[in-house]
């Protein structure tokens, strides 16, 4: 199902930017935005609530298929990394087939997201103290 897992962050003018990845190339994770606005990990990042779809190319989905992107995907998901109402980031994960994933694993990212939860706001605290 060749899945691509994204932490997306605020990158502070609208978009959101990776700030880890795993099955991304190195020049693909710096290079990547996607909009707040208009985007799937972008309304999750609004709303705090996931994004769940088994075909992301039907109509009305929030999802929007990134003009440089190579490759197809067509199942999504995209959960909040929250501390209380604050989303700090976005899980997100991508499949090549459609219903990669059931509520069972959707239900499992929001858990690991829970635990990364902390962690991803100690380091972007850290980071802000920096810059």
């Amino acid at each position: 199902n060749n899945p691509k897992v994204c932490i997306f962050t605020d990158a502070g003018d609208g978009t959101l930017k990776v700030h880890e990845a795993a099955a991304h190339s190195p020049d693909g994770m710096r290079k990547l935005r996607l909009s707040i606005a208009d985007s799937a990990a972008g309304y999750t990042f609004q709303t705090g609530e996931p994004f769940f779809s088994g075909e992301i190319h039907t109509p009305g989905s929030r999802f929007k298929i990134h003009p440089k992107a190579q490759n197809t995907y067509h199942s999504l998901i995209c959960v909040p990394i929250s501390i209380g109402d604050e989303v700090l980031g976005v899980l997100s994960v991508t499949g090549d087939e459609e219903r990669s994933y059931t509520d069972d694993e959707k239900m499992f990212l929001l858990a690991y997201a829970n635990v990364l939860s902390p962690l991803l706001h100690l380091e972007l605290s850290r980071n802000r103290r920096v810059d």
